[in-house]
C-alpha cells in the first residue's frame, strides 16, 4: 500500500507539508529562544543596574566627593541599600565639613595667636622703651617726660584697640553676636562718626560731604552696625591724599538702602583687591602709611552687614580712589515702617 503510493502526488504532498511544518516549528523555536533570552537579559540588566549605580557611588566616595546621591530609588530591596547609601554619604558630608571647619578653626588660630603676638610686640617694645627712659631720667635727660608719657598712652591704646578687634572677630566667628535690630535714622549716626574723626579730617584738609536726607533709615542694630561705618569711613580719611574729599551718599530703594562712601585716596591695586575682606589682610600701601593697624576692620564690617542680610562690595582704581557700596534693609520685611 506504501509502495502503492510512493512518488504519488498526495504521497509528495503529505511531505512537503510536513517539510513546511518543520520548518515553522523551528522559525517559531527560534523567535521565542531569542524573546526569552532578550528578556532574560533585559531583566539581568535591570537587576545590576542599581548594584553598578552602588558600586559608581562607592567608588566616587572613595574619592572625597561626598555630596553624590542616587537619585532613582527601585521599589526593591537594592532600593533599601541606596537609601542606606544616600544616608551614609550625607552623614559623610556631615562630618567632613565639620572635620573642615575644624581644620580652618585651627589654622585661624595659629595665625590669630600669630599675628596677635607680633601686633603686640611692636606696642610693648615702645612701653617697655618709654618705661625704661622715665626709670632712666640721667641718661635721658633731653626727652621730655611729658612726651615720653604721652607715647605711652598712644601705644596702650594702641593695644586696646587691637585686643577688641581681636575678640570681635573671635565673637564673629563663633555666632555670638545676634544684632537686636530697629529702624535707624542714618544721618545722625553718620553725623556722628564724622565728628569723631574731626582731628585726622582737619589734619589733612579733607573736605567732607554728607548727602543724606533726614527720612532715609536702615534696620540694623545701632551698636553693631556703626563699626561699619566707622570702619570704612575711618579707611575713607586715614587712606586719603591731602587735600582730598570723601563723599557720603545714600539712597532708599524698594526693599534696602544703598549707602555709598566715595574717598580719592591711596586707592587699591587690582591683584590685593580679591584679599580685601580677608582676615588679618593688609595691602602693601596700607602697611607703608599705616603700620599701626590690624587687618581685621574690613572682614569684621563684611561679617556685620552679612548678619543685618545685607551686602557689601568695593570698587577702586589704583592712585584715584576707592569707592564702598553698603546695602542694608531699610525696615523689617524690607517695608518702611511708620
Amino acid at each position: 500500500a506504501l509502495t502503492a503510493y510512493e512518488g504519488s502526488p498526495f504521497a509528495q504532498s503529505v511531505l512537503q507539508d510536513s517539510a513546511r511544518v518543520q520548518g515553522w516549528f523551528l522559525v517559531t523555536s527560534l523567535f521565542v529562544l531569542l524573546l526569552t533570552t532578550i528578556v532574560i537579559i533585559h531583566f539581568i540588566r535591570k537587576f545590576l543596574k542599581p548594584v553598578d549605580i552602588l558600586r559608581k557611588g562607592t567608588r566616587i566616595l572613595g574619592k572625597g566627593n561626598f555630596k553624590f546621591r542616587i537619585r532613582r530609588i527601585t521599589p526593591d530591596e537594592l532600593g533599601v541599600l541606596m537609601m542606606n547609601f544616600n544616608e551614609m554619604a550625607q552623614h559623610l558630608e556631615r562630618k567632613n565639613k565639620e572635620i573642615v571647619h575644624l581644620r580652618e578653626l585651627d589654622e585661624m588660630k595659629s595665625q590669630f595667636v600669630s599675628i596677635a603676638s607680633h601686633q603686640l610686640r611692636t606696642p610693648l617694645t615702645a612701653v617697655r622703651w618709654s618705661v625704661m627712659a622715665l626709670l632712666e631720667k640721667k641718661k635721658y635727660k633731653q626727652l621730655n617726660e611729658k612726651d615720653i608719657l604721652q607715647n605711652i598712652y598712644m601705644e596702650i591704646r594702641r593695644m586696646i584697640d587691637l585686643v577688641n578687634d581681636l575678640l570681635q572677630a573671635t565673637k564673629l566667628e563663633s555666632g555670638k553676636i545676634k544684632p537686636q535690630k530697629e529702624t535707624i535714622e542714618l544721618r545722625p549716626m553718620i553725623e556722628k562718626i564724622v565728628a569723631e574723626l574731626a582731628e585726622p579730617i582737619v589734619q589733612k584738609e579733607i573736605e567732607v560731604k554728607i548727602d543724606i536726607t533726614s527720612d532715609v533709615t536702615i534696620y540694623a542694630d545701632e551698636n553693631v552696625i556703626t563699626m561699619v561705618f566707622e570702619n570704612i569711613i575711618a579707611n575713607a580719611v586715614n587712606y586719603n591724599k591731602r587735600g582730598g574729599k570723601v563723599h557720603i551718599s545714600a539712597a532708599t530703594r524698594q526693599k534696602d538702602t544703598r549707602i555709598v562712601i566715595v574717598d580719592t585716596g591711596i586707592g587699591i591695586k587690582p591683584q590685593e583687591q580679591k584679599n580685601m575682606f580677608s582676615i588679618f589682610y593688609r595691602s602693601e600701601d596700607a602697611l607703608r602709611l599705616r603700620t599701626g593697624g590690624t587687618g581685621i576692620g574690613l572682614y569684621i564690617a563684611k561679617r556685620i552687614v552679612l548678619a543685618h542680610g545685607g551686602k557689601i562690595w568695593f570698587e577702586s582704581t589704583y592712585h584715584k580712589g576707592t569707592t564702598f557700596y553698603i546695602s542694608l534693609p531699610k525696615s523689617e520685611k524690607g517695608k518702611n515702617r511708620k
